[in-house]
């Protein structure tokens, strides 16, 4: 459900930054959400903002760089404050992802969408982390896998913050359990940035095998 302009138009005044996603609120969540994005590095964040205009509760994902062979970065947040009870899949997709399916033991998968510029937002129900979350291609086709460990989990209750981030890739990347590339090239397509070399090396040390983690 898309916010109304002037939801947005208050919330973005009231945080004071872009707001790229909104959130209505639940019977379990009496609060909006208001879901942006950071820059240098990019990471996704939301707030919850109550009717009178209170931000009750924030979380800032970790960053992360979705690419063509890690389509998604994902961390699912859950939120315990004043009236608000509330558990988010947030993250980011790569172009050509429509939806996040995330699936669960104990309940049917939930598709989450991808918003504009490739901002993942939408509520989960109560339960275990997702198995996975896969990302789904316009035409309804699976076109990358998220599994659990490298799915970053945080919780706020009470005002403290904690969890985990995704396993094997810091920074909540968190694709696979990493693998050595045939070169710098295919490194940094695979990691969606450029790499950052050592400017330095002992002597008789040469850079051979790459090594994406």
């Amino acid at each position: 459900m898309a916010a109304a302009p002037d939801d947005r138009d208050a919330l973005e005044a009231i945080l004071g930054h872009p707001v790229d996603v909104v959130l209505p609120p639940t019977p379990e969540c009496a609060a909006q959400v208001a879901v942006s994005r950071t820059q240098d590095p990019v990471r996704v964040r939301a707030a919850w903002v109550s009717e009178d205009g209170q931000v009750v509760a924030r979380l800032g994902c970790p960053p992360g760089v979705p690419s063509p062979v890690r389509p998604i970065i994902a961390s699912v947040c859950e939120v315990s404050a004043e009236g608000v009870t509330d558990r988010l899949l947030l993250g980011r997709a790569a172009p050509g992802v429509s939806v996040a399916r995330a699936g669960t033991p104990d309940h049917d998968a939930v598709d989450v969408p991808v918003h504009a510029h490739g901002v993942i937002a939408g509520r989960l129900p109560p339960g275990p982390v997702p198995a996975a979350v896969d990302a789904i291609a316009p035409d309804g086709e699976s076109i990358g896998r998220l599994m659990d460990s490298g799915i970053t989990e945080m919780a706020l209750v009470a005002g403290r913050i904690e969890g985990r981030l995704g396993a094997t890739h810091g920074m909540a990347a968190g694709f696979g359990a990493g693998s050595t590339v045939a070169g710098l090239e295919v490194a940094q397509l695979e990691a969606g940035y450029d790499a950052l070399l050592p400017a330095w090396l002992p002597d008789g040390f040469a850079m051979t095998t790459v090594r994406v983690e």
